[in-house]
């Protein structure tokens, strides 16, 4: 049975040699497929699944070595091996035939055990070359599908980049490939990174990147090791979080300001108790009944009471969505419910305020 992927290629004049092989092959479970000259040999590389190309050298009109000239034109020796099948007594034949692209040979008589482990090994060395390039592909594909930028280096240099990566620093791809990564990032900052990869992989890292304009920008790296290409790689993801640190700096900015305010202003807090058996709360001595959501909601914020608390901390710590998937709006929905039954006016809201771009507070 015949359990291979693709089709070993038999390129012979000779009906009795292409019987014999394909037939060697069949019984080690190879599907094979013959054609009796170049022209015919081309023409099924082009329409067959073809993993390993057995060729002889001595055919009519054009012999092994223009077929294999012909070959190397389209396939390089990596994704198309080829072994010539040539007599013991063309030695030289057999190193020219080396010079211009074949990747092995074997000789008239054929041994079955030599034949059928050299086979074997370029059958397993396309195989895994395939599967490396769908790896590759799969991680280009996800890596322009991601919001954040993506390098694969060697020893530092920069082999692979994606487009949001370039979008972010402002080089063109050609620009980036070759270049060292420390050039991307503030000096000394990735060498401190990378020489304690042991102790952080898998975790992200805060470092100063560079733009091509020489911009300074505040980013967050993680680092991998991959293998791309054959090579020991490593791929590297960034994120710009200027955004973050600005939020931050804002949100740092609104809790000095608003806490002293609320904490000195006793004659206008408002009193509300939490009733956590009953799920209820009182409300300047109203009871108020509440779902269970809105319960967990204002406790937690009753928790921090006077404290700024983001929409994407509540989303994570209540409803209990995993970081960066939750929707702003359920927060906003149960903070509407939750005023109708606390606030004296839901238009002008003196309880449970919201601040603008950063989240919610009660204030009491």
């Amino acid at each position: 049975m015949n359990n291979k992927e693709g089709k070993v290629l038999i390129i012979d004049d000779l009906e009795d040699i292409r019987f014999f092989l394909s037939s060697l092959l069949g019984f080690q479970g190879y599907n094979t497929i013959e054609a009796k000259n170049y022209e015919e040999g081309l023409f099924l590389l082009d329409k067959e699944d073809i993993r390993v190309v057995l060729l002889d050298y001595m055919m009519p009109k054009i012999n092994g070595l223009e077929t294999l000239k012909l070959i190397r034109q389209k396939y390089s020796l990596i994704d198309l091996p080829v072994i010539m099948v040539t007599a013991k007594s063309e030695s030289e034949n057999i190193v020219e035939c080396l010079e211009v692209g074949a990747n092995d040979y074997i000789t008239k008589p054929v041994n079955i055990h030599v034949a059928i482990a050299r086979i074997g090994t370029h059958y397993l060395l396309n195989k895994l070359n395939r599967e490396n390039k769908e790896r590759e592909e799969k991680l280009k594909r996800l890596s322009e599908l991601t919001f954040e930028g993506v390098l694969i280096h060697v020893d530092k240099i920069i082999i692979e980049a994606n487009q949001t990566f370039l979008s972010l620093s402002g080089y063109s791809l050609d620009e980036i490939i070759g270049k060292n990564i420390n050039e991307l990032f503030y000096p000394n900052e990735f060498d401190k990174i990378y020489s304690i990869i042991p102790d952080f992989q898998g975790k992200y890292q805060e470092i100063t990147a560079l733009k091509k304009n020489g911009t300074i920008y505040s980013a967050e790296i993680i680092l991998r090791d991959l293998i791309y290409d054959s090579k020991k790689a490593k791929v590297t993801i960034i994120r710009d979080i200027s955004d973050k640190k600005e939020y931050d700096k804002i949100y740092s900015q609104l809790q000095n300001n608003i806490r002293p305010t609320v904490e000195n202003s006793n004659d206008n807090k408002i009193k509300i108790e939490i009733d956590k058996k009953s799920f209820t709360i009182k409300s300047m001595g109203k009871k108020i009944n509440l779902t269970l959501t809105e319960f967990n909601l204002i406790n937690y914020l009753f928790d921090k009471k006077n404290t700024v608390i983001s929409i994407d901390e509540l989303l994570e710590n209540v409803l209990k969505y995993p970081p960066g998937t939750g929707n702003p709006d359920s927060i906003r929905t149960h903070i509407t419910r939750i005023r109708a039954k606390i606030e004296n006016s839901t238009s002008s809201p003196s309880i449970l305020i919201n601040i603008p771009r950063v989240g919610y507070m009660l204030k009491i």
